[in-house]
């Protein structure tokens, strides 16, 4: 019988550590990289006016009902804001968190066709309901985020 070579501990636990790098690394870093930040903290502060509103509503596929659910306010009121209405901080807070979840989205989906598409369909996890459904609370935005992390490592809702 012929020995076989063994390695040694610290060249085990080298290539361990380089074959981990290299396999969880881009995880890591975008981890690292937080969309919302203390700037939108401040951009929520200042407000967001209602036509930065509708041009990501309109991006999303959103209607103006759905618009209205998000912000918590009926529909004759939002319809009766201009374009340069500043929203107050917790819906200007809203919209980032909007933003937020649709470049997720995209960067899940690869695309906004297929995220918006996502976004009114039911979902199992949601016993059945929309995602589109829990945008009216911040923690519903927080559970779609998780969801839509299940969706990118395979785990499907």
């Amino acid at each position: 019988m012929k020995n076989k070579k063994c390695k040694t501990a610290k060249e085990v636990s080298e290539s361990s550590v380089q074959d981990a790098a290299v396999s969880y690394g881009p995880q890591y870093l975008r981890v690292l990289r937080p969309v919302l930040s203390l700037i939108s903290v401040e951009e929520a502060r200042k407000g967001i006016t209602i036509k930065e509103f509708t041009s990501l509503a309109a991006t999303m596929g959103l209607t103006q009902s759905d618009m209205s659910m998000i912000l918590n306010v009926s529909l004759r009121t939002l319809q009766r804001y201009s374009d340069l209405y500043l929203l107050d901080a917790d819906a200007s807070s809203k919209v980032l968190q909007l933003k937020a979840l649709n470049e997720r989205g995209i960067e899940v989906f690869n695309d906004q066709l297929s995220f918006n598409k996502w976004l009114k369909s039911p979902v199992r996890e949601l016993k059945g309901g929309t995602p589109l459904s829990f945008l009216d609370t911040s923690l519903g935005f927080h559970i779609l985020d998780q969801i839509l992390g299940r969706i990118e490592h395979g785990i499907f809702a």
